[in-house]
């Protein structure tokens, strides 16, 4: 958290009216104090020649303390770039650039040089901005980095610093912790003693301009920025939010869910998107989007499109920068509310309007209106009711949901076993034995028919016959074996199968 000091408050306004007045009959630098600020310059240019830094920054800091000029900011912006301090070099370099006293004619080379090291990448950083008496000198862990009141925010590694604000022979000294990518409002006063450091709502800025020059997104970045900070809104780009905390476990697939989910961790406000898209030539038309999406409500809060034609890339940003403070100024004036859903038993799902929000227990921040929620969970009846949320009301929901009745007991008839049938081998084995019984049988018979009969024939009445059948006996043992082989293919047949069960 940033160190908030607030030390009479009541009094703050009517001292710093009365600061701002004294500050603007403060005199300008003499004669004197020049020639001294620019033979400081002169030999602090000579000592980071010779790689003398600590010599050098003494130097430029007595420049800039007998008369704060653009000139010596920037031989402090080099003196820290060689320190190995990155950050406070491009805050110092920037705000050389801005500064409305440049003569960028006096020595065309240094805001070249300026602007190389702007283009350096850029380690994570927040800015202070600091508003107080005119013509307080400006320093920070020892550094000296400029006099009130600032062109621009100063750009401030992320952690703890000690600011030191000097007025003469008064001053004032806090410590603040700065985040990074949020935008720090530290207000002073060094006759009530006050120092009030408030927080800025931040903004994660998401741009899809990959259709522009990187000279295009240049402008369109500054512009952003500067009607952001108008708005009294910090500007977080993806880089800074990279640093944010450490991100969630397993990533996330979802172009928007992710940018939530970073704006969260920075603690970020809102979200804003801004696209520019070309058409295909000649037409010459820009296609410019803006949405700005409530991180707290997980939804967007406020939309604008419009086409420019034919438009150029500077028409369409200045378009652009007309219509964000109308849309900011929307969603921020956007009513919501809050609701609490519990239920017994806990754990089920939560939709607003179809959408999906958690789990119970819940709690959210939703837009002020008529609503439709929903409570399921397995076991029990859906729950749905209409709900109403005020704008800066908290609305409490508390469901009993009714268990569903047990499904009923379905008892399964006993299965009918398929009647026995008889095997196929008894089948077949009986109808063998009852042919082969017939067969024998009707031999046996045949056999007994001609038994005592003449063998010769035809046989005449007067004739002797020699030889006569004897077959008695083998007749009658072909119809007993046959007989009994019939019975027994007839009992293979006809006995009963055996039944299933065990």
């Amino acid at each position: 958290m940033l160190l908030v000091a607030v030390l009479a408050l009541p009094a703050l306004a009517a001292a710093r009216s009365r600061s701002h007045s004294s500050g603007r009959e403060r005199e300008r630098p003499s004669a004197e104090s020049l020639e001294k600020s620019t033979q400081h310059l002169t030999d602090a240019r000579a000592a980071l020649k010779g790689r003398d830094l600590t010599g050098a920054y003494r130097l430029a800091a007595l420049a800039f303390r007998e008369a704060p000029s653009p000139e010596a900011l920037f031989v402090l912006g080099q003196v820290a770039l060689a320190e190995g301090r990155p950050v406070d070099a491009q805050d110092l370099m920037r705000r050389y650039l801005a500064d409305p006293n440049l003569d960028a004619g006096s020595d065309a080379d240094e805001p070249k040089e300026a602007a190389r090291i702007l283009e350096l990448p850029r380690p994570a950083a927040g800015q202070l901005s600091i508003l107080g008496d005119r013509g307080a000198l400006v320093t920070i862990d020892d550094h000296v980095v400029g006099a009130l009141p600032l062109v621009r925010p100063l750009l401030v590694a992320p952690g703890e610093h000690r600011v030191l604000l000097e007025r003469g022979s008064a001053r004032l000294e806090d410590q603040v912790r700065i985040t990074v990518g949020r935008l720090g409002e530290l207000r002073c006063n060094f006759a009530s003693k006050a120092l009030v450091l408030t927080l800025l709502p931040g903004v994660l800025w998401v741009n899809d301009a990959s259709q522009l020059t990187t000279a295009e997104q240049t402008g369109l970045s500054q512009a952003v920025e500067k009607v952001l900070l108008k708005q009294r809104l910090s500007p977080i780009g993806l880089r800074d939010a990279a640093e944010c905390g450490e991100p969630a476990p397993g990533g996330c697939s979802e172009a928007g869910r992710c940018q939530l989910l970073s704006a969260q961790r920075c603690e970020a406000d809102y979200v804003l998107r801004t696209q520019m898209r070309r058409s295909e030539p000649p037409v010459g038309r820009l296609h410019v989007e803006l949405e700005l999406v409530d991180v707290a409500v997980g939804e967007t809060a406020a939309r604008e499109a419009s086409d420019c034609t034919p438009c150029t890339v500077a028409q369409a940003t200045a378009k652009l920068s007309d219509k964000l403070p109308a849309l900011v100024g929307k969603a921020l004036e956007r009513p919501r509310g809050r609701i609490e859903v519990t239920s017994e038993p806990a754990g089920a799902a939560v939709r607003l309007d179809g959408h999906l929000l958690g789990m119970t227990p819940y709690q959210a921040v939703i837009w002020a209106g008529s609503h439709q929620l929903t409570l399921k969970k397995e076991g029990f009846e859906e729950h749905a009711q209409p709900i109403e949320a005020s704008d800066g009301q908290t609305r409490q929901l508390a469901v009993s949901l009714v268990a569903l009745p047990p499904p009923p007991v379905v008892v399964a008839a006993k299965p009918v076993a398929p009647p026995p049938t008889r095997p196929l081998w008894r089948l077949l084995g009986g109808g063998i034995a009852l042919g082969a019984g017939a067969v024998l049988v009707g031999f046996g018979i045949s056999a007994l028919a001609v038994n005592g009969n003449c063998v010769d024939q035809p046989f005449t009445r007067n004739a002797t016959c020699t030889d006569i059948y004897a077959t008695r006996s083998t007749g009658g043992a072909l119809v007993g074996v046959g007989g009994a082989i019939m019975i027994g293919g007839a009992v293979l047949i006809a006995l009963p199968p055996r039944s299933h069960s065990h």
